[in-house]
């Protein structure tokens, strides 16, 4: 069963066969990358480990100029960089929110658990939400991406699991970028898996092999 609904005035695509079984207790929020839109990553619903949650895919909140294409959207723009911090912060809070309306919409569960995956764009913006936003993040998935402009993290995230997976050819951003992202987080005491693929700028399925111990229900 899935649904396509409106709240924070942004698509947020739920994913879940068993959409009203009160024993789930586990969101999974999806955040695509620049560019692209609420549908990008749902590809990942169909396959293990998140076949046992609550799986929400917004849809960035600036709609692009794409000639190409309609359905072009993201988080903040690069192009604009005296607004880029601002955007990604605004965006970060409405996902904040966004979280909590989809609890009350899905699940009366007071112990609710809360994971992120962000790929590229939505990597950053996980990264924001997961160390200024919400304290608690089960698992924090961080796709093709790099740190966000910030010296030190805001509070000290209390993280279950905590996985960076990149494309040792990635020609968007740099597999350095992900180096930097790992020596950062474990110089703040993280326990950070580090996992490089054989790919570009996209999403490796053996990574979906390598979260497979990881807990999403």
């Amino acid at each position: 069963m899935n649904n396509s609904i409106l709240i924070q005035d942004t698509e947020v695509l739920i994913f879940n066969p068993y959409l009203n079984n009160s024993n789930i207790n586990h969101i999974v929020v999806f955040l695509h990358g620049y560019g692209a839109n609420s549908k990008d990553l749902t590809f990942m619903n169909q396959i293990k480990p998140f076949d046992n949650s609550y799986n929400i895919y917004p849809q960035g909140f600036i709609k692009l100029d794409n000639q190409f294409t309609n359905d072009s959207f993201c988080w903040g723009e690069f192009s604009n960089p005296n607004k880029y911090n601002d955007q990604m912060e605004e965006s970060a809070e409405k996902i904040k929110k966004l979280i909590f309306e989809v609890k009350m919409k899905i699940s009366k569960s007071e112990n609710i658990k809360i994971s992120i995956v962000g790929f590229s764009q939505g990597g950053i913006l996980a990264q924001i939400l997961a160390f200024t936003k919400i304290h608690n993040v089960e698992n924090l998935i961080l796709l093709s991406t790099m740190l966000p402009d910030f010296s030190e993290p805001k509070f000290e995230s209390n993280i279950n699991n905590f996985f960076i997976g990149h494309g040792e050819y990635d020609e968007v951003i740099d597999i350095q970028s992900a180096v930097m992202m790992y020596n950062f987080y474990t110089k703040h005491g993280y326990k950070v898996n580090f996992n490089k693929y054989n790919t570009a700028h996209n999403i490796d399925y053996k990574l979906l092999e390598d979260i497979s111990i990881y807990k999403f229900n």
